[in-house]
């Protein structure tokens, strides 16, 4: 995106005179004849429209060569191109997830079966730790 920083065109322009390009133009818009122009008003410059103008159409013509690699790229013969190239790449990446989630799932079952075993081993020994010492008696 940043190397390609420099082809968009200045705003500015096209910002500040769009308010007043159809009253301008086509003699439609807000104008209010009771009040006396303003004197400190900067006046129209017709090198500003020419500017902006040259802006457009370098815009325009960066939007269509845009367009016109798009088309090329997704065109109808590099679409089947791109899909043979990545086909193979996604099922690659498909068999390699299924196996991460397989392998963690049997970690898993390890892990709740020795969890388990542990479980029953504890309460094993507890049962015959409070049998042996009930049968003791207190000294």
């Amino acid at each position: 995106m940043r190397e390609n920083a420099h082809l968009a065109p200045p705003t500015s322009c096209v910002a500040t005179s769009t308010p007043r390009v159809p009253r301008l133009v086509f003699g439609v818009g807000e104008t209010s004849p009771a009040a006396p122009p303003d004197s400190n008003a900067v006046p129209f410059r017709v090198q500003d429209y020419t500017a902006c103008a040259a802006q457009l159409e370098v815009t325009a013509r960066q939007l269509t060569e845009l367009l016109v690699t798009l088309d090329r790229t997704i065109g109808s013969t590099n679409l089947t191109q791109l899909t043979e190239r990545v086909s193979p790449v996604v099922q690659q990446a498909e068999a390699g997830g299924k196996e991460i989630v397989d392998y963690a799932f049997w970690k898993g079952i390890i892990f709740v079966a020795f969890v388990l075993v542990a479980a029953l081993v504890y309460r094993t020994l507890v049962t015959r730790l409070t049998a042996s010492n009930s049968k003791s008696g207190p000294v």
